[in-house]
């Protein structure tokens, strides 16, 4: 039996806004209904369906490599950093929420995998419908 997945989670603003914050969160959502679907397929999924799956994954993939990478360029922008004493922040938090917005895209990878779960979905509908897993 696979449940689908509770699009709830993935649009009421409280969630979303905790996911923003904490994209591991949704990553883990999707492989563990990912986990389900295997689970449930055996050895009766056609090619189609496997590969439209795995475009899928690729994609969320993609997205958190994305990211990391954003956060490698990042520490090292950090790391060389050096302000000299004239110049120096007053508020610290409000320097890095201004930098951090235009740095990391945290709305784009989540976007990402929201649409990237959305698909996955789509896919389990007509699994079910042509009775290639059960509803």
């Amino acid at each position: 039996m696979i449940d689908k997945l509770d699009k709830k989670v993935f649009v009421t603003p409280a969630a979303r806004a905790a996911q923003n914050g904490n994209a591991s969160n949704r990553i883990m959502m999707i492989v563990n209904k990912v986990d389900e679907v295997i689970d449930a397929l055996g050895t009766v999924a056609t090619a189609a369906t496997v590969a439209a799956i795995n475009t899928q994954l690729t994609a969320i993939v993609s997205a958190q490599n994305t990211f990391f990478n954003q956060l490698n360029t990042l520490t090292g922008r950090v790391t060389a950093l050096e302000i000299a004493p004239a110049d120096a922040i007053t508020n610290v938090n409000e320097a890095l929420s201004l930098s951090l917005g235009g740095v990391l895209n945290m709305q784009a990878l989540t976007g990402g995998m929201t649409s990237q779960a959305q698909t996955i979905n789509k896919i389990l509908a007509v699994m079910r419908t042509r009775k290639e897993i059960k509803p």
